[in-house]
């Protein structure tokens, strides 16, 4: 048993029994040892188990889906819900064809985007061009982000026009 605090940089003097009894303060102790001081019968302070679980599965903290991954599941719902996915992006409630499938299944029969004479590529000068719906020639459809990028299985909206094919 010490009255003074045995680390060098402290050496204040110590009034509690248990901290005598250590020779070291509870800031001190934790500072040497690395962990908290024992508590009266030598328990640790800190986060203790209430109850053992011998096959208990390792918590795995949930990983936060990614913005496209988002963006996906919100266009899945919307199609679902009988609207088009570039509503989604655009803010707007945008129809489904009357025969456009209500579903994200991508062999469903039905008019499709990827056969609409509206989705076109635009012609930029950057690393990469993606389909747009050109809609009314005016571009209103298309801004520069993947949200208004018009994919080729999605169901048709009701502006649907069967793409001319030239021979």
């Amino acid at each position: 048993m010490t009255d003074r605090c045995q680390r060098l940089q402290c050496g204040r003097k110590l009034t509690d029994p248990t901290s005598r009894e250590l020779g070291y303060g509870p800031v001190c102790y934790r500072k040497v040892f690395g962990c908290p001081a024992p508590v009266r019968g030598g328990t640790p302070v800190g986060p203790v188990p209430l109850f053992e679980l011998p096959d208990a599965p390792a918590l795995v903290a949930e990983q936060k889906p990614t913005p496209g991954a988002r963006r996906i599941a919100r266009q899945a719902e919307v199609i679902r819900r009988g609207y088009h996915p570039l509503g989604v992006a655009l803010r707007i409630n945008l129809p489904l064809h009357e025969a456009a499938p209500r579903s994200v299944d991508r062999k469903a029969p039905g008019p499709r985007c990827g056969t609409c004479a509206h989705r076109v590529v635009p012609l930029r000068e950057v690393s990469g061009t993606y389909p747009k719906c050109n809609y009314g020639g005016d571009w209103r459809h298309a801004t520069g982000g993947p949200g208004t990028d018009v994919r080729a299985w999605w169901p048709a909206c009701h502006h649907y026009a069967l793409k001319e094919t030239s021979k």
